[in-house]
Protein backbone atom coordinates (compact mmCIF):
# COMPACT_ATOMS: atom_id res chain seq x y z
CA UNK A 1 0.00 0.00 0.00
CA UNK A 2 2.97 2.33 0.55
CA UNK A 3 3.90 1.95 -3.11
CA UNK A 4 0.39 2.89 -4.23
CA UNK A 5 0.42 5.93 -1.95
CA UNK A 6 3.78 7.01 -3.41
CA UNK A 7 2.53 6.49 -6.98
CA UNK A 8 -0.60 8.53 -6.22
CA UNK A 9 1.56 11.34 -4.82
CA UNK A 10 3.79 11.30 -7.90
CA UNK A 11 0.74 11.41 -10.17
CA UNK A 12 -0.72 14.29 -8.19
CA UNK A 13 2.55 16.23 -8.09
CA UNK A 14 3.51 15.43 -11.68
CA UNK A 15 7.08 14.24 -11.02
CA UNK A 16 9.05 11.38 -9.47
CA UNK A 17 9.48 11.62 -5.71
CA UNK A 18 11.02 9.83 -2.76
CA UNK A 19 8.81 7.80 -0.44
CA UNK A 20 6.62 9.54 2.10
CA UNK A 21 6.15 11.27 4.31
CA UNK A 22 8.39 13.90 2.68
CA UNK A 23 8.00 13.03 -1.04
CA UNK A 24 11.09 14.97 -2.12
CA UNK A 25 11.36 15.80 -5.82
CA UNK A 26 13.84 13.46 -7.58
CA UNK A 27 13.88 15.32 -10.89
CA UNK A 28 16.51 17.86 -9.92
CA UNK A 29 19.79 18.41 -11.75
CA UNK A 30 21.87 16.16 -9.44
CA UNK A 31 19.61 13.13 -9.81
CA UNK A 32 19.14 13.69 -13.54
CA UNK A 33 22.94 13.79 -14.05
CA UNK A 34 23.21 10.34 -12.45
CA UNK A 35 21.45 8.88 -15.53
CA UNK A 36 24.25 9.86 -17.90
CA UNK A 37 25.77 6.85 -19.66
CA UNK A 38 23.08 4.41 -18.53
CA UNK A 39 21.42 2.85 -21.60
CA UNK A 40 17.70 3.45 -21.19
CA UNK A 41 14.84 2.19 -23.34
CA UNK A 42 11.52 3.89 -22.72
CA UNK A 43 8.34 2.36 -24.05
CA UNK A 44 4.66 2.96 -23.70
CA UNK A 45 1.47 1.68 -25.23
CA UNK A 46 -0.09 4.15 -27.64
CA UNK A 47 -3.35 3.94 -25.65
CA UNK A 48 -1.71 4.19 -22.23
CA UNK A 49 -3.52 6.75 -20.10
CA UNK A 50 -1.28 6.26 -17.03
CA UNK A 51 2.20 6.62 -18.55
CA UNK A 52 1.30 8.37 -21.77
CA UNK A 53 3.45 8.29 -24.89
CA UNK A 54 3.85 12.06 -24.42
CA UNK A 55 5.44 11.54 -21.00
CA UNK A 56 8.00 9.06 -22.35
CA UNK A 57 8.72 11.48 -25.21
CA UNK A 58 9.36 14.27 -22.70
CA UNK A 59 11.80 12.09 -20.75
CA UNK A 60 13.44 10.76 -23.93
CA UNK A 61 13.94 14.27 -25.29
CA UNK A 62 15.40 15.54 -22.01
CA UNK A 63 17.89 12.64 -21.83
CA UNK A 64 19.01 13.11 -25.44
CA UNK A 65 19.34 16.88 -25.08
CA UNK A 66 21.43 16.52 -21.94
CA UNK A 67 23.61 13.53 -22.83
CA UNK A 68 23.42 12.91 -26.58
CA UNK A 69 21.56 10.27 -28.54
CA UNK A 70 23.79 7.20 -28.09
CA UNK A 71 22.31 5.57 -24.97
CA UNK A 72 18.60 6.31 -25.32
CA UNK A 73 15.78 4.62 -27.17
CA UNK A 74 12.01 5.08 -27.18
CA UNK A 75 9.22 2.91 -28.58
CA UNK A 76 5.46 3.35 -28.73
CA UNK A 77 3.58 0.06 -29.03
CA UNK A 78 0.50 0.69 -31.16
CA UNK A 79 -2.85 -0.44 -29.74
CA UNK A 80 -1.53 -1.18 -26.25
CA UNK A 81 -2.74 0.34 -23.00
CA UNK A 82 -0.97 0.62 -19.64
CA UNK A 83 -0.43 -2.97 -18.49
CA UNK A 84 -1.00 -4.47 -21.94
CA UNK A 85 2.71 -4.13 -22.67
CA UNK A 86 3.41 -6.80 -20.05
CA UNK A 87 0.16 -8.75 -19.91
CA UNK A 88 -1.41 -8.21 -23.32
CA UNK A 89 -2.43 -11.15 -25.45
CA UNK A 90 0.26 -10.44 -28.05
CA UNK A 91 2.87 -8.86 -25.73
CA UNK A 92 5.09 -11.91 -26.06
CA UNK A 93 5.42 -11.07 -29.78
CA UNK A 94 5.10 -7.27 -29.79
CA UNK A 95 6.89 -6.17 -26.62
CA UNK A 96 9.05 -8.92 -25.10
CA UNK A 97 11.45 -9.24 -28.07
CA UNK A 98 12.01 -5.46 -28.03
CA UNK A 99 12.84 -5.56 -24.30
CA UNK A 100 15.04 -8.65 -24.74
CA UNK A 101 16.96 -7.00 -27.60
CA UNK A 102 17.66 -3.95 -25.46
CA UNK A 103 18.82 -6.05 -22.50
CA UNK A 104 21.03 -8.13 -24.78
CA UNK A 105 22.64 -5.01 -26.27
CA UNK A 106 23.38 -3.67 -22.80
CA UNK A 107 24.53 -6.85 -21.04
CA UNK A 108 26.03 -9.12 -23.72
CA UNK A 109 29.12 -8.88 -25.85
CA UNK A 110 28.98 -7.07 -29.17
CA UNK A 111 27.45 -9.18 -31.91
CA UNK A 112 25.42 -11.40 -29.56
CA UNK A 113 22.15 -12.60 -31.10
CA UNK A 114 19.42 -14.39 -29.23
CA UNK A 115 18.42 -17.71 -30.76
CA UNK A 116 14.90 -18.91 -30.08
CA UNK A 117 14.92 -22.50 -28.78
CA UNK A 118 13.18 -25.16 -30.80
CA UNK A 119 10.35 -25.49 -28.29
CA UNK A 120 8.68 -28.33 -30.19
CA UNK A 121 11.72 -30.60 -30.22
CA UNK A 122 14.18 -29.50 -27.53
CA UNK A 123 11.99 -30.00 -24.46
CA UNK A 124 12.05 -33.79 -24.40
CA UNK A 125 15.25 -34.10 -22.33
CA UNK A 126 14.40 -31.42 -19.77
CA UNK A 127 14.34 -34.01 -16.98
CA UNK A 128 18.03 -34.76 -17.66
CA UNK A 129 19.09 -31.15 -16.98
CA UNK A 130 20.98 -30.51 -13.71
CA UNK A 131 18.77 -29.21 -10.93
CA UNK A 132 19.81 -26.11 -9.05
CA UNK A 133 20.26 -26.67 -5.33
CA UNK A 134 20.87 -30.41 -5.83
CA UNK A 135 24.05 -31.47 -3.94
CA UNK A 136 24.72 -34.19 -6.57
CA UNK A 137 25.24 -31.47 -9.21
CA UNK A 138 27.75 -29.44 -7.20
CA UNK A 139 31.39 -29.82 -8.19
Amino acid sequence: MTLLHTLMQMGHRGFVTTNGPLFHDLTGHTNFRRLEGIPIMLFSGSDNKVLTPESTDKTYSALREAFGTKDYERNVVQGYGHLDCWMGREAYKDVFPMVRDHIDRVTREKGYRYHEPDWKNDWENWKDLPQSGNPENEG
